[in-house]
């Protein structure tokens, strides 16, 4: 199994959790950009681009997808959704056929979010895992990084 963390982050949290998935699993991970950052305009920005599906456009990665079978795959959670970088790179289809391992990170209500998450994915061709959620009140971690170790050691068995 070769694996890949990619993550959506505009806080650092998700980036953060990201981090320590890919540090316990000895494997590379990288940050999925927007050509166009989003600055204080977020909120808004990110409510118009989630109701009417128009997701913004990416900075190409520069891992090779191909080269990887499990990707372990982060975004924030905006508006009790994804965020929309996230719903950007699953509609290009880079995932399909790959197994993927959701973490979800939140600051507010995450209810269904992972449903959303699970039903993009395997619409898009992936074989998806149950996902982490780890929740974060201001700028400090609700969970322990015991929970993201125990997270990343279930992929590959450690």
């Amino acid at each position: 199994m070769k694996a890949l963390v990619l993550y959506y982050s505009n806080s650092s949290h998700t980036a953060y959790v990201g981090s320590v998935i890919a540090k316990t699993l000895g494997i590379e991970f990288e940050a999925i950009r927007v050509q166009e950052p989003y600055g204080d305009t977020i909120m808004d920005r990110s409510k118009v681009e989630l109701e009417k599906k128009n997701y913004p456009a990416l900075i190409p990665l520069t891992h090779h997808l191909e080269d990887y079978d499990v990707i372990i795959l982060g975004t924030p959670t905006w508006w009790v959704a994804p965020s929309s970088p996230i719903y950007s790179f699953i509609e290009s289809k880079a995932l399909a056929n790959k197994t993927v391992y959701p973490f979800i990170t939140t600051g507010f209500d995450v209810t269904g979010v992972e449903d959303k998450l699970k039903e993009l994915l395997e619409k898009n061709g992936s074989k998806v895992k149950p996902a982490l959620i780890i929740s974060f009140t201001n700028a400090f971690m609700d969970n322990s990084e015991s929970d993201i170790v125990d997270f990343a050691k279930k992929i590959t068995n450690k």
